[in-house]
């Protein structure tokens, strides 16, 4: 590749096209005045391909530079906004949930925002320092939150320095030695070992100060059935656990269970040698060195006509700036809504350009090692965050409805994420994809995220997962409320169906993905694998040609020993399927209590509108008793303490008619519910 260090580089015009009549997967971005430095060598020009990635990088780069600047005044509204605890005001029981249903944002977004928020007064120069306003490179937001959380007034300077002349992942590992050494100042490695030690004592750190980003991807491929399993005993594990607690905690569950089990003890997990990530950062350093970073590229863009790509006009920016952070909760939900609703169009945009660059192998051309490497190195986001966004670009090509519903902002990334899980793989009708439009309109995510989950279930029982024969329509009220009941014994009589079928064909063809910390996911690799090799050395025990003696054994048994007379390798997955089988074992054995029916008709969860609470579930008597209500199921709901006592007796929401399928709900406070 010829390669041209551009400056004063402005775009004409960007106009995105349908991939399928685009055979250059950039749609047509127009480049104009693209002229060498003063004094550089002339060149030859750079093919077209060449000039096209360059375009839409400077272009991303662009699109950057407005998120950043979207970044100050978004953190000052989140930090006033979580300093009120403004969700209770609107009728939701955690910041969590206000953030996922009002927002479109997970709760990681909204508290790395906040806390940036927190600093910036604080920290004088470290807005400036996130924009380039100060006059040099742009940090970024990512660098900025991670700065943040380490930095003081006095050595915000030395940080910033640092962030500017090192990669994302030096940034990273900079502030885990300098937080395991308790000081405010960047710390110098301790010797070759330095990173590998870091990393074992980040272990320990506070969940909410982790980065997502610093962990592994797993991917495994198995039977539809087994992944169903997977769902089913993670929504036990919520239903235990009282919250909607994540796939990490599971994960250290299923280990912390097998650790417990009669082969606990031949588990051994070496924490540094399987939390290496010195592959890729080697790939990702060396790259690095190659380019002297990069400085091949445009380290900034015009951001003015970016917002206005977005729908704001600069003056509308600029008076949104003014007033973020300041007002009551009713003014910062409004200035959180309207700069989330700029950030969502303009990541959206920018995920559509990383797409077609990643089609085009833009990466190596550039200089990256993946989408995840120029995300974070390149536009200083979350690795993550913009993979997922990319990834969801790329499935939404064979659905075009969704998709157009989803460039026109009417229905939402996450919401739009559950509709490409649902519906799978292949091409879908035009009727089932404006339905599942219409139903995202209208339902909260949580909702969308039951009918997932119960699709994807019905499907493995079919099994029609690769096949896919007859897409989904949305799930009726009868049939989600059905899907989400919950009876003692019910998830392990689901997982030991599942695992059958999956014994009797013993064919993978799906993926479960799985994004853990890395030390968590070491210790689930060696779980399943110590699981894998005990089923192995169990099946052994009796010659082939005689049977097994127990009639009722685990799917897990059964499927080891019919590969071990095959004389065939026993997979990962039957190991993950067999710590699956004794979880739920352990877990699944609460009698049914009398009185209980409600809470099971409801999953043993609030049934307030977006609401996750699992504990402190209460009977909420919908016409009330004092008013000459009933005492018979009809006229009962299970909610939550919050939305027992705070909302419908502390007039932050209300419920009215008769359970389970036609209640009505009001969340908020009268005048803004």
């Amino acid at each position: 590749m010829t390669s041209t260090r551009i400056s004063h580089a402005r775009y004409i015009s960007y106009v995105p096209a349908d991939p399928h009549e685009d055979s250059a997967g950039l749609g047509a971005i127009t480049l104009g005045e693209a002229r060498p430095e003063a004094g550089a060598a002339r060149t030859a020009p750079s093919y077209p391909t060449e000039r096209s990635i360059l375009a839409a990088d400077a272009l991303a780069v662009s699109l950057k530079g407005a998120l950043d600047r979207l970044a100050v005044p978004l953190a000052r509204a989140a930090s006033a906004f979580r300093r009120q605890s403004g969700w209770f005001l609107f009728g939701y029981a955690r910041l969590s949930d206000y953030s996922r249903e009002r927002v479109g944002c997970t709760s990681r977004w909204f508290g790395d925002l906040a806390h940036l928020g927190d600093r910036l007064d604080e920290l004088e120069g470290l807005a400036a320092a996130l924009t380039g306003d100060d006059g040099g490179r742009p940090i970024g937001r990512a660098a900025a939150i991670a700065i943040a959380r380490i930095a003081s007034a006095e050595s915000l300077g030395a940080w910033v320095e640092l962030a500017r002349c090192v990669g994302a992942r030096e940034l990273r590992e900079a502030v885990g030695r300098a937080r395991a050494a308790g000081s405010t100042w960047p710390v110098e490695p301790a010797g070759a070992g330095g990173h590998d030690e870091m990393r074992v004592e980040q272990s320990g750190v506070d969940p909410d100060e982790e980065d997502p980003d610093d962990g592994r991807y797993l991917k495994w491929f198995m039977p539809a059935p087994v992944a169903a399993a997977f769902d089913e005993a993670l929504d036990l594990f919520r239903a235990v656990e009282g919250g909607e607690a994540t796939i990490a905690d599971f994960a250290e569950a299923l280990v912390a269970d097998a650790m417990a089990g009669p082969a606990g003890s031949e588990i051994e997990v070496d924490v540094r040698e399987l939390n290496r990530v010195e592959g890729r950062a080697r790939i990702e350093g060396a790259l690095a060195h190659s380019t002297d970073n990069w400085s091949h590229l445009p380290e900034a863009g015009q951001t003015d006509w970016a917002l206005a790509l977005a729908g704001a006009s600069l003056g509308q920016f600029m008076k949104l700036c003014e007033r973020a952070g300041r007002g009551d909760a009713v003014e910062l939900d409004d200035q959180i809504g309207q700069l989330a609703g700029l950030e969502h169009e303009l990541e959206r945009r920018l995920a559509e350009i990383l797409a077609r660059m990643a089609d085009q192998s833009a990466w190596s051309r550039l200089g990256f090692d993946s989408t995840a490497h120029y995300a974070e190195q390149r536009l200083g986001q979350s690795r993550t965050a913009l993979q997922d966004r990319a990834r969801l670009w790329r499935a939404l090509r064979r659905l075009p409805l969704v998709r157009r519903a989803f460039e026109q902002g009417e229905i939402g990334f996450e919401a739009a994420r559950c509709v490409v899980r649902a519906l799978g793989n292949g091409i879908v009708d035009e009727g089932i994809q404006r339905a599942w439009v219409q139903r995202s309109k209208e339902a909260s995510i949580k909702r969308l995220r039951d009918e997932q989950r119960a699709i994807r279930r019905d499907r493995a029982f079919r099994q029609t997962a690769a096949a896919n024969p007859s897409d989904p329509m949305p799930l009726t009220d009868t049939q989600w409320r059905e899907s989400i009941r919950r009876e003692p014994g019910m998830a392990k009589d689901r997982v030991a169906k599942l695992g059958d079928l999956a014994a009797s064909s013993l064919m993978s063809d799906v993926f479960l993905r799985l994004r853990l910390p890395a030390v968590t996911a070491g210790r689930l690799m060696a779980a399943v694998e110590g699981a894998r090799r005990r089923l192995g050395r169990l099946v052994e025990q009796v010659p082939w040609d005689q049977p097994w003696p127990q009639s009722d054994a685990p799917a897990s048994i059964k499927a080891a020993r019919d590969l071990f007379i095959r004389c065939r390798r026993i997979p990962s997955w039957l190991g993950l399927l067999a710590l699956l089988e004794d979880f739920v074992a352990t877990w699944d054995v609460s009698p049914k209590r009398r009185g209980d029916e409600i809470y099971i008709r409801a999953g043993w969860r609030c049934m307030a509108p977006g609401c996750t609470s699992r504990r402190h579930l209460e009977d909420h008597h919908l016409d009330y008793r004092s008013r000459g209500g009933g005492h018979d199921e009809a006229n009962r709901e299970c909610l939550c303490r919050f939305h027992h006592q705070c909302g419908e007796h502390g007039g932050l929401a209300s419920c009215r008619g008769q359970a389970p399928l036609d209640v009505v709900w009001r969340l908020g406070r009268q005048d803004v519910g």
